[in-house]
């Protein structure tokens, strides 16, 4: 059985990545295939009942903090300091590899872990290719603007790169002229929802679900253009329609807690009685799904809760303005007035004219994807015969 490994799930805190690491699970296990997924947070991961093998990653407790601080100081050069960290951070899992009789595979994973500044992907990456182990980077996202000499050059080490959209695509082949690019939808479509209890105030309304974060959108702050679009989006949605809002954070690392953002604009709303804000810490990512699966729309700065809302046939405005969300919106044959830039904004009324134009197209979006859905998660599963098709290309020739 060939072993494929999975370092980067980090853990279901971020439920994005516990999406990631149970979609690729149902795309690749197999009596051919065992996926090992690695997590620095096993409580977190068993809380929200992630039932999937799981192996303990090493967390950065203080010893390993006081260590980093002690071994930068006496390190002479930023490539030992990465040493460092790779073969500590990830020491479980090369240990691991090392007692493989055939070499596994190991996915990169983490979407859109390109698109922000040099990070341990790429460390990470290059380690593992020294040692000719074979890299894939799977379901990413990447705009030009992003690529920096240190990320081309780890690109181009990849055996392979899936790509989750077709913008990130095109421009790996076009920009940097690989010839390795795949392009499958992100493996986090294909995870089904998980029926659960839905809050009380479903029964009385409809739901309009929004997913907020300031590590997304940024200051979210009511003296921004943005904080303001949110006011007068909220502030339409009690004055003019029946509907009610339910807030709903989708991650809870520290530093990125969309609790945060959530809940003052819960608290700034509450007396009206018509905004709710969701306990999705106790949900795992299909129980999330199937109460996002019962709203009437969707609004998300978190691309994987908009994957929820996409693969339940919500119809849905995505707030983003990286090539992430306009792409998977275009691949979905959606109008581009449904992916905001909220970067942008030069009106305080963009956000609301944008959730008009999403109720006056109501039936053609959710017809829309209805419509392609089926089959668009069905493509998913065709990532697994391309590691099929170079798996075999490295029996006859010794590699990828």
């Amino acid at each position: 059985m060939q072993e494929i490994y999975i370092p980067m799930h980090l853990d279901s805190g971020n439920r994005g990545c516990e999406g990631i690491t149970k979609g690729t699970t149902n795309i690749l296990e197999s009596s051919a295939y065992h996926v090992k997924a690695y997590t620095r947070n096993m409580k977190i991961d068993r809380k929200i009942g992630y039932e999937a093998e799981l192996n303990e990653l090493i967390q950065y407790g203080l010893i390993n903090k006081v260590s980093f601080k002690i071994r930068r100081r006496l390190s002479r050069s930023i490539q030992g300091q990465q040493a460092w960290i790779i073969e500590h951070v990830y020491k479980n899992m090369l240990d691991d590899i090392k007692l493989e009789i055939n070499k596994p595979i190991v996915l990169l994973t983490g979407g859109d872990l390109f698109c922000y500044e040099q990070s341990e992907i790429i460390w990470l990456n290059d380690y593992l290719c020294d040692k000719q182990i074979t890299t894939v980077l799977w379901g990413c996202s990447i705009g030009e603007e992003n690529l920096t000499s240190e990320k081309i050059a780890t690109l181009k080490r990849f055996s392979l790169i899936i790509a989750r959209e077709s913008t990130t695509a095109d421009m790996l082949r076009k920009t940097l002229r690989l010839n390795n690019i795949f392009l499958f939808p992100d493996p986090a479509f294909v995870v089904e929802p998980v029926e659960c209890s839905v809050p009380v105030y479903f029964k009385q309304k409809d739901i309009i679900g929004i997913n907020l974060s300031n590590f997304v959108n940024g200051n979210v702050g009511s003296s921004t253009t943005f904080g303001k679009n949110i006011n007068v989006l909220f502030d339409y949605i009690i004055n003019w329609t029946d509907m009610d809002i339910m807030l709903v954070p989708h991650v809870f690392w520290k530093g990125q807690d969309d609790r945060k953002i959530c809940t003052k604009i819960y608290n700034q709303y509450e007396k009206t009685g018509r905004v709710h804000l969701l306990d999705s810490d106790e949900l795992n990512y299909g129980q999330i799904r199937y109460i996002i699966s019962q709203c009437r729309f969707f609004i998300g700065a978190r691309t994987h809760s908009m994957i929820s809302a996409y693969s339940a046939c919500v119809p849905a405005l995505a707030l983003g303005y990286s090539v992430k969300a306009e792409g998977i919106a275009k691949d979905l044959g959606l109008p581009q007035q449904l992916v905001i830039n909220y970067k942008n904004m030069k009106s305080i009324n963009e956000l609301s004219e944008a959730f008009k134009y999403l109720m006056d197209h109501e039936e053609e979006i959710r017809n829309r994807l209805n419509r392609i859905m089926p089959e668009y998660k069905q493509e998913a599963y065709g990532a697994k015969a391309v590691i099929n098709e170079r798996l075999s290309k490295r029996s006859m020739r010794g590699g990828i």
